[in-house]
């Protein structure tokens, strides 16, 4: 058991190696999302929370893409973490998709991505998640009172319930008007 372990830290550190590039700035190296695409999600959500000062977005959208899809679709609060890592660092389509991501969260796992946000309701995901939803309501003529009981239905606790309102709070359609 602690021979495997080891094994899996060498590896990881061997893989970091080799996958990080020599950065032009003072920051020395970073690490490409196009190095954490083949990895498993513990290890690739693990690096991004880890590394969160040398994570940078790759030059390859489908890189990144990709690595924001892989983390969404294992929800922990090791890859919500590592979703708001990316967030915090993130702009343009890379925002677009997190906040397309984080619409998805709460409809495919209410409970556990709630929770998480209520631990972190300052953090960027619960912003991109209010865009996300005010996105949603507009595109699809939605009220967000309507999506707010949808959304509250497939909750189990009055903390989570509370957590959606506060993101509620912060939800406008006319914002994409």
């Amino acid at each position: 058991m602690a021979k495997s372990k080891w094994v899996q830290i060498v590896s990881i550190s061997m893989l970091l190696a080799s996958c990080a590039k020599e950065s032009s700035g003072s920051q020395g190296l970073v690490i490409d999302f196009c190095s954490l695409k083949s990895m498993n999600i513990d290890s690739t959500a693990a690096i991004i929370v880890k590394d969160k000062q040398r994570i940078r977005a790759a030059t390859n959208d489908n890189c990144n893409l990709d690595v924001i899809h892989k983390l969404s679709n294992a929800p922990s609060a090791g890859t919500f973490e590592a979703l708001e890592v990316i967030a915090t660092n993130s702009e343009g389509y890379v925002s677009e998709a997190l906040a397309d991501e984080a619409v998805r969260l709460p409809e495919n796992n209410p409970g556990k991505f709630t929770d998480y946000l209520g631990s972190n309701l300052r953090g960027k995901l619960s912003g991109l998640l209010a865009d996300g939803l005010s996105m949603k309501c507009n595109m699809e003529n939605l009220s967000p009172d309507h999506l707010k009981t949808k959304l509250n239905s497939q909750l189990t606790t009055d903390t989570q319930r509370k957590t959606i309102g506060k993101i509620f709070q912060n939800v406008n359609p006319e914002k994409f008007d």
